[in-house]
């Protein structure tokens, strides 16, 4: 790949970096399955809150034009919710940073989620199509779940990548 570049004496180190960031990003090129398995517990735990007791996304591997779905188990906590909403923010991984790219807000009490929630456990599932035209990447996507006050109760947050 680097043969044909002259490389100077004493420039033997840089060429084996050049080489290796070569590998890496060839690595890197060649992936096409990352599932989205590490996720945080994001709520400030100085407040009352619902902890994350489980949380699983289906498929592993997300596709561009296909839906993801997220299943979440919060450990209520004693904290009863009569109302309120699910936020999702989707951000992109941009030269290391995470830039966020879309939002989406929903009621939280529907018939699959009845309220008033003040049993031990809350069960929540989203499902959302990943958009055709949704660039390849990392991405982190961030579940709040806000109660009938305004103040969020849940939180979840955990990277994906796309793939195409």
């Amino acid at each position: 790949f680097f043969s044909n570049f002259s490389f100077e004496k004493g420039e033997r180190e840089r060429k084996m970096r050049y080489h290796l960031v070569a590998c890496v990003l060839l690595a890197f090129a060649c992936c096409h399955t990352v599932t989205a398995t590490a996720w945080t517990d994001c709520v400030d735990t100085s407040a009352a809150h619902w902890s994350v007791s489980s949380f699983d996304s289906e498929p592993s591997s997300v596709q561009a034009g296909q839906n993801i779905t997220v299943n979440m188990i919060f450990a209520t906590n004693g904290v009863v919710v009569t109302g309120g909403q699910v936020e999702t923010k989707v951000s992109l991984k941009v030269l290391g940073k995470f830039i966020q790219v879309h939002t989406e807000k929903y009621n939280l009490c529907a018939p699959t989620f009845p309220c008033p929630v003040n049993q031990p456990v809350a069960k929540i599932f989203n499902s959302a199509a990943i958009p055709s035209s949704a660039p390849a990447g990392s991405y982190l996507n961030e579940i709040d779940v806000i109660d009938q006050d305004g103040n969020t109760v849940g939180c979840v947050s955990y990277e994906y990548s796309i793939t195409h």
